[in-house]
């Protein structure tokens, strides 16, 4: 890519311009502390699967709301976390030098393309704070979301399929995001939400 200016869509913490950013093979992204670092447990410290043995009797599972949208919460989590791993494995074997997906800042070419990501994102409850314009100077791939592989129950070989078809790069897709690592610095906040 020879702009090497993408447009960020910001939903945890606000950017400030001039802001640095390093990401890279020793610099996890919010994504892999998500996935990897964080415990889902109920108001009784309980995991998921301690919440299925205490609640497991007569062939039946009775859960209260609280460990039922931990279960789903859980679900939702893990189903992701498989769906990470599983690019990450795929990139490492077949396209080591693309970003990870676990280590980079996630943007698109125009503003117009991270609006569309800020409507996909709060359709899935997930506020959109700001649009950065950033530059960076590190690897570059351009994916395509569509393609990502499913959250659903196929099996591995249907998901690692689907990994290899997003990391052979976007041949067209409408929904694609950037993927970018290396010294990353906001030129601008471009548009701020309220």
């Amino acid at each position: 890519m020879n702009n090497r200016t993408i447009y960020h869509l910001v939903t945890r913490n606000k950017m400030t311009s001039g802001q640095s950013i390093h990401l890279g093979k020793d610099a996890p992204n919010t994504l892999a502390r998500f996935f990897f670092e964080k415990q889902i447990v109920n108001s009784k410290g309980e995991d998921f699967y301690q919440i299925l043995n205490n609640n497991y009797s007569d062939g039946q599972i009775i859960l209260g709301a609280e460990d039922a949208e931990l279960a789903a919460r859980y679900a939702d989590v893990t189903s992701r976390a498989v769906r990470e791993v599983i690019l990450e494995m795929v990139r490492l074997q077949d396209f080591p030098q693309r970003p990870s997906r676990l280590s980079c800042l996630y943007g698109a070419r125009t503003v117009d393309e991270a609006l569309r990501w800020k409507d996909i994102f709060e359709s899935h409850n997930r506020k959109a704070l700001q649009i950065a314009r950033l530059t960076f100077d590190g690897n570059y791939f351009e994916g395509d979301g569509d393609s990502l592989p499913s959250l659903g129950g196929e099996p591995f070989s249907v998901k690692i399929q689907q990994a290899q078809v997003y990391w052979r790069g976007n041949t067209g897709s409408a929904l694609r995001e950037i993927l970018v690592d290396g010294n990353i610095r906001v030129i601008e906040i471009v548009e701020e939400f309220g």
